[in-house]
């Protein structure tokens, strides 16, 4: 009975190392997984805010509204994009390539981040773009018309 009994422990003792160290094994693979998930669910909101996300870059705006060719412009930022819609002095709807350019060079020069600067002196554009900043000023968050002005914007610029 004396043998049995030690036979039975030594077999529970081992039972239990062997238990316990495949669940730490089970606990780190879990661990593992989940700061991938993290990683990635991080990675995939950072990406998500900055698509949602629109900024008036007012004093920009300011600028280039001071150029002598240009009665009013608005801009937004969205991304590495920034989109401006000018009112232009002789009220034409076609943006002279210099100006474009110019207003490129300010952008990108004052934020890095700016890859592509689109420019339109469409009314349309004007009217919807004016619309966009006076919600932002409001104070209404962007993810609340990000869709409209997606659509806005890729009724103007065709390739964006």
């Amino acid at each position: 009975m004396g043998k049995f009994n030690i036979y039975i422990t030594v077999c529970l003792t081992i039972l239990t190392l062997i238990g316990c160290n495949n669940k730490e094994r089970v606990a780190e693979n879990e661990k593992v997984v989940v700061e991938e998930t993290s990683d990635k669910a991080i990675e995939e909101k950072v990406a998500g805010d900055e698509e949602l996300q629109l900024e008036l870059p007012r004093s920009e705006a300011t600028r280039i509204a001071d150029m002598k060719q240009i009665e009013q412009a608005h801009v937004i930022i969205q991304g590495h994009k920034a989109y401006v819609a000018l009112v232009l002095n002789d009220t034409a709807e076609a943006v002279p390539v210099p100006i474009e350019e110019k207003i490129s060079d300010l952008l990108m020069d004052e934020d890095p981040q700016i890859e592509e600067v689109f420019v339109s002196a469409k009314p349309e554009f004007v009217k919807y773009m004016a619309e966009f900043e006076k919600r932002l000023t409001a104070g209404e968050p962007s993810k609340d018309f990000i869709d409209e002005f997606g659509n806005t914007v890729r009724k103007i610029f065709p390739n964006t």
